[in-house]
């Protein structure tokens, strides 16, 4: 359940941004090192966000590193996962871009102080516009 898309869960209707929503969860996944929805009910999408919203992003990387890790390297990999996790799919880059920015090749996009409400009607109506 942790993979899915708002959008996709509402609608059951995959998308690219469906894809890039469930690859941004593996990313926060291999920085934390916590699974997508733990033993107590936790989704790790919510966990990270509120981390962001603490100002302690650091904070979720993977304990079972020992702090043997790039500061600046899982902060950036945290951020891209929280792009592509942006409860607006309109808002979620492509996995292409997503991985030039972990890459650091372009900037880290500018995230919201906390996660924004989900807004499942624009993910339809842009689609829909598109396709007729």
């Amino acid at each position: 359940m942790g993979y899915l898309a708002p959008e996709y869960v509402y609608s059951g209707v995959p998308t690219e941004k469906t894809d890039v929503y469930s690859f941004g969860v593996v990313l926060l996944e291999v920085a934390t090192g916590r699974k997508p929805v733990d033993d107590d009910g936790i989704v790790i999408v919510d966990w990270v966000w509120d981390m962001w919203k603490k100002g302690k992003l650091i904070g979720a990387a993977d304990c079972k590193l020992m702090g043997r890790f790039s500061g600046v390297e899982i902060e950036r990999m945290l951020t891209v996962g929280l792009s592509c996790v942006h409860p607006n799919c309109e808002k979620r880059p492509t996995v292409k871009e997503a991985a030039r920015m972990i890459r650091g090749e372009v900037p880290l996009p500018v995230l919201p102080v906390k996660k924004p409400r989900v807004r499942i009607e624009s993910c339809f109506a842009s689609r829909f516009m598109k396709k007729y």
